[in-house]
């Protein structure tokens, strides 16, 4: 059959074809003719070049470069940190090498973005806290900032520098606060003692107990000695150890816990305890003041001036909580002003009977500022003396009041023992 005849003839010419085809991908270009024109002859080195560079050999030159050789040891490790204290790699988000950042011995061999991977911004956001802690800024309020700042473009040498030029933008920015004592938050066992138009009340002030810390970490010139004195007051009462904790962050875990302090509160109208609480400081820091004046006889025009001072003071608070209790309902506002006629009648008595006794003593040449400074400093520092008779610890709990609102510093073994004292009594130390 001449068809079929035919088609094996074709078979057999395609398969001595292919072969033929695939002896010659074998053999390279031996079996090929070579185009020798110049056009083609360039061709073929442009694409040797091409093959050299995307293949590397031993036959190049290396960049032997710090950054170079720091790069390819990235790419080498991935994202995998490198091993031994000389490198230390903190993983970002991104594939690209550029956005490694690389400290050795903490100069930057590689450029590094802020962006990175959840477990660097959480260690890199720990020195930001320690920075604001060493600067006494509160973190409140830069978390958040913080998390936005991180993903900006930006090229740092090492985390500690990250995080001091983080603060200094957050202070610029006015996003970082002066850091401040704020009082917690009341517990619902114990804001649910307090009616309406009353207020939770301390025996040993609120300003006594967080002036008193103040003062005792102002006094401490080193900042690991500040953590250490922190952290043994908080041991003393009860707190867990606060190790690696910024001093200030210790302190506030000491007062939050004093000033919850259960034995040591109590629910009253809420005037009276207004009127302590914004006369106090006022007095004390004139007491303070007139006690810091020349140490000479003063006359009893002097004393009347002294007075006009201290009754102007007084006036001014005892008006604020005038106006807001003004302003509850009646029911309210009956409640909120109980006791305190009569506790602003002892006081202005008490006051009008310390200034008479000291005219008296000035016209006979006896008197000097730091007298009166003293007498007021005590004033307010007593102005609860409507509470002889609310806990049967009372004399204590005062006489850890006068301690505390007499403290400067510089006596940690003094401060302890009076707030053991405060949190037994209250039985608050466990």
């Amino acid at each position: 059959m001449p068809t079929h005849t035919d088609k094996s003839q074709e078979s057999q010419n395609s398969a001595v074809a292919h072969a033929i085809s695939q002896q010659r991908s074998s053999d390279g270009a031996s079996m090929q003719f070579i185009d020798n024109r110049p056009e083609a002859i360039q061709m073929r080195k442009a694409q040797e070049v091409m093959r050299n560079h995307n293949h590397r050999t031993t036959l190049q030159f290396e960049d032997n470069r710090p950054e170079a050789i720091a790069q390819r040891k990235l790419r080498s490790t991935g994202k995998e940190s490198l091993q031994g204290n000389e490198f230390t790699q903190f993983k970002t988000m991104s594939d690209d090498p550029v956005t490694q950042l690389i400290s050795i011995s903490g100069e930057t061999y590689a450029p590094a973005r802020r962006a990175g991977s959840p477990q660097a911004r959480l260690q890199l956001w720990g020195m930001v806290e320690q920075v604001l802690g060493q600067r006494y800024l509160s973190t409140h309020g830069c978390k958040g900032k913080f998390m936005n700042w991180v993903k900006e473009p930006g090229d740092y040498p090492n985390l500690p520098t990250a995080a001091e030029s983080f603060v200094d933008e957050a202070v610029a920015q006015g996003w970082a606060k002066p850091f401040k004592l704020n009082r917690p938050k009341w517990p619902d066992d114990i804001s649910e003692q307090s009616e309406r138009g009353e207020d939770i009340r301390h025996i040993v002030r609120n300003a006594t107990i967080k002036k008193s810390l103040q003062n005792e970490l102002d006094s401490q010139t080193d900042a690991d000695m500040a953590h250490d004195m922190m952290n043994m007051l908080a041991r003393d009462i009860g707190i867990n150890d606060q190790v690696g904790k910024a001093p200030h962050l210790i302190m506030k875990a000491i007062y939050n816990k004093c000033y919850l302090n259960r034995g040591n509160l109590w629910s009253g109208p809420g005037a009276v305890n207004r009127a302590i609480g914004l006369m106090a400081d006022p007095l004390m820091a004139l007491g303070n003041a007139y006690r810091e004046e020349p140490a000479i006889q003063i006359t009893s025009q002097d004393v009347r001036q002294y007075f006009e001072e201290i009754w102007n003071t007084a006036k001014a608070k005892l008006a604020i909580v005038i106006k807001n209790g003004k302003r509850l309902n009646p029911q309210t506002q009956a409640t909120f002003f109980q006791g305190f006629d009569h506790w602003s009648k002892t006081f202005s008595d008490y006051l009008l009977q310390a200034q008479a006794q000291l005219i008296q003593n000035a016209d006979e040449g006896m008197v000097s500022a730091y007298q009166i400074g003293t007498q007021l400093f005590e004033v307010g520092a007593n102005l609860g003396f409507d509470t002889p008779d609310i806990h049967p610890n009372i004399r204590e709990l005062i006489q850890v009041e006068q301690f505390l609102a007499n403290y400067t510093g510089s006596d940690p073994d003094g401060l302890s023992d009076h707030l053991k004292l405060f949190m037994q009594i209250g039985g608050g130390l466990n």
